[in-house]
């Protein structure tokens, strides 16, 4: 197609692709086709006359920095915006942009932060975008939707009850609910239609918060979509996923397309020079620098805890250490953070920070003693998301602000601006929304906002979830440098075993909650970890 032309293949290529290009005809195997589209936001160019093309019976990868425009696309496509320019062309029609809620009807988009309602149950939100209101003045058939919604979770192995609140449920079947019911969504469109036309699932990070096992679920989902006829858009941090499981992958960059090619064709280093360009080569040097000697920081030491999975665990971290506790699914990691912190009580053992032992469950007592948690659900538990940057910095220690018995404004944005500037949160407007930022300015702007408290203990908890590969890079090199610098005693409890391996100084592996090995040094390796995890 007249469109492969201004594909490349070339794995390092970096080159904006042509923008002035003339809509390709009509392939058979086509299901939608975006044309030069263009988004403007103010100063920003979100979007600078991009194409994409989805074909039937294909999982599409779409990846690219913070702030590329990913999210863009996909609410432009899902209808959210509208663009500046640009058209479409659905099963061979053309349409204009935003397409309609008639051509919507087979498209279904799962994103980043799922859209569930907190206070429906279960069934509510599955069912909340095709049985509410589809037929007016006639009540919903409870039973028929709810007979319905079981048998799709039974298929994709997810055992919730269809009565709970959606709050109670874990990240991962949350995000299991939302894929379902994108699910029913395209079922219930196939029925309206009459037809087997194939349709379109569009995946904004749909893994990150997801087991291994739930991952599968997903990826199967996608193999029977496009089986079936459909297409799938998939977009990812995880560039493992990507070149696994999508047939040809689309890099965008500052806005523009700069690379399509078959999966086949690229390599995770390949596609990180696409998404960086030169930036890609090296980590930037961490803007956090405090004189040497500043601080001696903390050491932390825990003796025989019994929480939740854990098992008598004992461990001890020297000030600035970097020690990492991982395992697989259930084996007590994710809850270690939490306890240290004091947010969960443990049944038994001992936190102490530098020999001095923390009363079990009390948050306030950790803090004090300079302990503080990085959680990995930034946007529920993490940030005050409907506030600006400044807010979110200068709630910790609101009294730093007060001059004269009155809370100074000015101080706290010229606070929350230098803190900014250090940990190079993009745009550096202290007075934006932080539901504004991209995922990884929102992580960088959270770690501000427990750095600039000088702890001695840092607890992390996924600290890079969702965020792409280059905050990522910036992440690693902020806190290496912080506990450098700082002495920081910091604790890393992660999934992502490159990320393991690239932070951790000492690494203790996990099985049913107990510690079944200790690695060190040269000895941290992601091959090592999984040995010691899968060990019978």
């Amino acid at each position: 197609m007249p469109e492969e032309r201004h594909e490349t293949s070339d794995a390092s290529a970096t080159a904006v692709i042509d923008a002035d290009v003339a809509m390709p005809p009509w392939s058979p195997d086509e299901t939608l086709y975006v044309h030069e589209v263009s988004k403007r936001f103010g100063a920003t160019q979100a979007l600078d006359h991009v194409s994409l093309l989805l074909r039937a019976g294909e999982v599409h990868g779409l990846v690219g920095a913070n702030g590329s425009g990913k999210s863009t696309l996909v609410k432009i496509v899902a209808g959210y915006h509208a663009p500046d320019s640009g058209q479409a062309r659905l099963h061979g029609e053309l349409r204009e942009l935003p397409l309609s809620a008639d051509d919507r009807r087979g498209i279904a988009t799962i994103h980043q932060d799922l859209g569930l309602v907190e206070g429906l149950s279960v069934l509510e939100n599955m069912i909340v975008s095709t049985a509410f209101g589809a037929s007016p003045g006639r009540p919903i058939p409870w039973s028929a939707e709810r007979r319905r919604a079981d048998e799709l979770l039974q298929r994709i192995g997810v055992a919730v009850d269809l009565g709970a609140d959606v709050s109670e449920l874990a990240p991962g079947e949350r995000t299991l609910i939302a894929v379902a019911r994108a699910m029913l969504e395209l079922d219930r469109a196939r029925q309206v239609d009459g037809t087997e036309r194939g349709h379109l699932l569009i995946l904004d990070e749909p893994t990150a918060a997801l087991s291994d096992a739930e991952s599968v679920a997903v990826w199967q989902l996608l193999r029977r979509i496009t089986a079936e006829g459909g297409a799938a858009l998939l977009i990812s941090h995880h560039l493992q996923e990507i070149r696994a499981h999508c047939d040809r992958v689309t890099v965008l960059r500052d806005g523009r397309r700069v690379q399509t090619a078959s999966c086949t064709e690229v390599t995770e280093e390949s596609l990180v020079q696409s998404m960086l360009g030169e930036a890609a080569v090296r980590a930037s040097e961490s803007p956090v620098s405090t004189a040497p000697g500043a601080r001696q920081g903390h050491s932390l030491s825990v003796t025989d805890l019994h929480a939740g999975a854990l098992r008598g665990l004992s461990f001890t971290i020297a000030p600035g250490e970097v020690l990492g506790v991982v395992g697989l699914l259930g084996m007590g990691q994710d809850e270690l953070p939490y306890v240290l912190a004091g947010a969960t009580r443990p049944r038994l053992g001992t936190v102490e920070v530098d020999a001095r032992a923390l009363p079990p469950g009390d948050i306030v007592a950790a803090r004090r003693a300079g302990v503080v948690l990085i959680p990995q659900d930034r946007r529920r538990d993490g940030l005050w998301i409907d506030a600006d940057g400044a807010e979110n910095l200068g709630i910790v220690d609101p009294s730093r602000f007060m001059r004269a018995a009155r809370y100074r404004r000015r101080l706290e944005l010229v606070h929350a601006s230098g803190w900014m500037e250090k940990l190079q949160v993009v745009p550096e407007d202290p007075e934006l929304v932080v539901s504004g930022l991209s995922g990884g300015n929102q992580q960088k702007l959270l770690l501000a906002k427990w750095l600039q408290t000088n702890p001695g203990v840092v607890l992390l908890h996924e600290p890079t979830q969702g965020v792409d590969v280059g905050a990522k890079l910036e992440i690693h090199s902020i806190l290496r440098t912080f506990a450098r610098d700082t002495g920081a005693a910091i604790c890393l409890c992660s999934t992502d075993l490159e990320e393991t391996e690239e932070m951790c100084d000492r690494v203790i592996v996990l099985r049913y909650g107990r510690a079944v090995g200790v690695l060190a040094g040269s000895e941290v390796r992601s091959h090592s970890i999984l040995s010691l995890a899968n060990a019978a």
